[in-house]
């Protein structure tokens, strides 16, 4: 008797295990993948995003790699930014997307045009100086960019970049993203052979704000936001000036550049 318990043990062992391979290889099987955007674009083209997912029909749902299918969309298609990749079992994926909005340009080394970057540091596109995208754009002086690859992102290891992404970081948390970001920022220039105040962020009210390339520069470019937002709309600090850090007195507002130095 117990010999035929374990008999039938072992068959209903080799069955579940059929059982379970027949459904991981059929119930399971992608049959659709659908694109969401959260906004409206002549750039979000569903069947270009699907084909650079790479992710294939019929393919098993636990196989797919959503950290490798959303690189693969980004690096194709720039512009794109993937979400989220949603598994809805048993058989379909859904990629939500959104459309990157480019906002800060930086010359090319060597005046082969200019790099179009999103908050992110991503590169969009390369530009020239005729075109509306540059116009439009936050300018970046003081600094070039060799070699830029369309799809990828600057290096943040580089001190430059990281001062960038920082302040990508912060216009996106001061809800200053996007077209938001083109009407706050003017222009961010990286002034050479000075130790402070080295990096001037001009606003289009006209002001701007001078920060010390540093490992504080996060909280200096937080304190001139607040300080700026804090000043009566009418007053000359709202329109024109230099808001900077002296060592003896704090955080000071001055009409004249020469006190940067």
């Amino acid at each position: 008797m117990k010999g035929n318990g374990r008999v039938v043990a072992f068959f209903i062992v080799i069955l579940l295990v059929v059982v379970l391979i027949v459904l991981n290889l059929t119930l399971f099987t992608i049959s659709d993948i659908t694109v969401l955007n959260k906004v409206y674009s002549d750039l979000i083209i569903d069947n270009d995003i699907i084909t650079s997912s790479n992710i294939q029909a019929g393919s098993n749902i636990f196989s797919l790699s959503e950290r490798k299918a959303i690189s693969n969309i980004e690096i194709d298609n720039p512009y794109i930014k993937v979400t989220s990749i949603e598994r809805k079992f048993p058989n379909k994926i859904i990629i939500h997307v959104t459309v990157r909005t480019a906002v800060m340009t930086i010359a090319v080394n060597g005046g082969d045009g200019y790099a179009l970057l999103d908050s992110n540091l991503k590169i969009l596109e390369i530009v020239n100086q005729y075109s509306n995208l540059y116009s439009a754009s936050t300018k970046i002086v003081g600094i070039t960019v060799d070699a830029p690859v369309i799809g990828n992102t600057l290096n943040t290891v580089n001190t430059y970049n990281a001062v960038l992404q920082i302040i990508g970081n912060i216009a996106d948390n001061e809800n200053l993203d996007g077209v938001a970001f083109l009407t706050f920022f003017e222009k961010i220039t990286f002034v050479p052979d000075i130790t402070v105040n080295n990096v001037r962020i001009k606003i289009n009210s006209g002001v701007t704000f001078a920060l010390t390339n540093n490992q504080y520069v996060e909280q200096q470019l937080r304190y001139c936001l607040e300080k700026y937002k804090l000043t009566d709309e009418l007053s000359l600090e709202r329109k024109s000036g230099y808001y900077f850090f002296d060592g003896d007195i704090g955080w000071v507002w001055t009409a004249n550049i020469a006190d940067l130095d």
